[in-house]
């Protein structure tokens, strides 16, 4: 039940792993990414406006 993620030198995001919630699904719209964060069941991403997106699943990271 594990995943991963990663930043390329370009701020797209990738993921692999298990999906069973989700967490390996990035958006295409999620444009440049400074950083980046793996939980069990989510991924995390903040972005070069400052806002941070997730994704994924679990009762303590609401989406979006």
């Amino acid at each position: 039940m594990s995943h991963s993620v990663a930043l390329t030198s370009a701020g797209t995001v990738t993921a692999w792993g298990n999906n069973a919630d989700g967490q390996t699904d990035v958006s295409n719209d999620l444009g440049p990414v400074t950083a980046i964060a793996a939980g069990f069941f989510y991924s995390l991403a903040l972005k070069n406006d400052g806002t941070v997106v997730s994704w994924g699943g679990g009762i303590a990271v609401p989406p979006g």
